[in-house]
């Protein structure tokens, strides 16, 4: 598995998500962490094969949802 930036896939993921539902997207796991300690170091990597997140509130979880994965679909 190759080293992916954190900066880079986080400015992906947030061009993958609709506008009005990126408020409600949290993103953790291993590209947070790499985010959190490496990505304003253009030259650090992590080593990933997904994307985790949470969505809240619960409120709007299910309306974020799905419009998060028809988006990706229809990409």
């Amino acid at each position: 598995m190759m080293l992916l930036s954190p900066s880079e896939v986080m400015k992906q993921v947030a061009e993958a998500i609709p506008e009005d539902c990126r408020d409600d997207v949290i993103i953790i796991g291993s590209l947070a962490a790499g985010f959190h300690f490496f990505g304003a170091d253009p030259q650090s990597g992590v080593s990933t094969k997904d994307v985790d997140c949470m969505l809240s509130p619960h409120v709007r979880a299910v309306r974020s949802g799905k419009a998060v994965a028809e988006r990706l679909f229809a990409a």
